[in-house]
């Protein structure tokens, strides 16, 4: 966790006491850090477009999960776009579809099922679930999540 002090632009680590800071900006909010610092990004905190073409649309982001170290960068920018939490959003839905995680993203992903459950959803496609790569294409577990998200009126967005 970094947070400035006021002062200097050299980042420092933050406090437990810092109420303003929290694992990966999942608890208290997206923090703010200097401009162009992807892990804590300036978000703004409301929009100026309401996107009223989207206001009909279901939008679900389909999270592809390795390395926690890069969901970490993500997870602000997903919170702020979440329609279920705050004014402003326009994702509806996140599914995080687990290919190949390490220990901190699977850390990640629960925290955020923890804040947002309403909106969070996780899919095992791991080769650990789904065993060995089959030799028939349409049976392969990516082939399986694609085939699933298949809901009428509603947009995906793949992010890998």
């Amino acid at each position: 966790r970094l947070s400035l002090s006021s002062g200097t632009s050299a980042p420092q680590r933050a406090t437990q006491a810092d109420s303003s800071w929290s694992f990966a900006g999942l608890a208290t909010g997206v923090p703010h850090g200097p401009p162009g610092d992807p892990l804590a990004p300036k978000c703004p905190p409301s929009y100026e477009d309401d996107y009223p073409d989207l206001r009909g649309v279901r939008v679900v982001a389909v999270v592809f999960i390795g390395r926690g170290s890069r969901l970490r960068i993500l997870l602000p920018y997903l919170r702020r776009d979440l329609r279920c939490d705050r004014s402003g959003g326009i994702v509806d839905l996140v599914v995080f579809t687990l290919i190949r995680p390490d220990a901190k993203a699977m850390r990640l992903i629960s925290l955020m099922r923890t804040l947002h459950s309403a909106c969070v959803e996780t899919r095992d496609y791991t080769e650990e679930a789904w065993g060995p790569t089959p030799a028939d294409p349409s049976k392969h577990r990516i082939a399986a999540l694609y085939s699933s998200l298949n809901e009428t009126g509603t947009v995906y967005i793949k992010i890998d």
